[in-house]
């Protein structure tokens, strides 16, 4: 009968021991799958945050970008309307220095009988020379608008 009792004894203690490891695999096996879900909700968080940290750079780039192709035709515009500026008085202060010296000739050459000619001929310099100021302030025009 001791062998009897001792059996049964080890019968319930591995009955024991085997309901005690199903219950430590179901334990085991809920936390697992508590733990997987905290990842997947962590690696979903960190996708998120990374596509909005990925799209605030990229509208900064997109907009650095654009100030500096702002700032660039500005000063090309400037640079442009400057080199014009100083063409157009060239040009002027070289036509204006051909007027005085063609004038200067011309009142050397002819007596007083000819006077008004003259002046008739100065008149029409100085009417040549506002039409050529006109031109080029019109091509002045168009080469800004080119450029724009």
């Amino acid at each position: 009968e001791v062998v009897s009792v001792k059996s049964d004894m080890m019968a319930m203690a591995n009955s024991s021991q085997s309901q005690q490891l199903e219950e430590l695999a179901s334990s085991h096996k809920d936390e697992l799958a508590h733990v997987r879900s905290e990842i997947e909700a962590s690696a979903a968080n960190a996708a998120a945050t990374h596509a909005q940290e990925m799209e605030s750079l990229r509208a900064e780039l997109e907009s650095s970008a654009s100030s500096e192709l702002q700032r660039i035709q500005a000063e090309a515009e400037q640079h442009c309307v400057s080199e014009i500026e100083r063409i157009t008085n060239q040009l002027s202060e070289s036509h204006n220095a051909e007027v005085v010296s063609v004038m200067s000739y011309m009142k050397a050459m002819v007596n007083s009988s000819h006077s008004q000619q003259l002046e008739e001929l100065a008149s029409s310099h100085k009417d040549e020379l506002a039409h050529v100021r006109s031109e080029m302030v019109a091509s002045a025009a168009n080469a800004a608008a080119t450029h724009a």
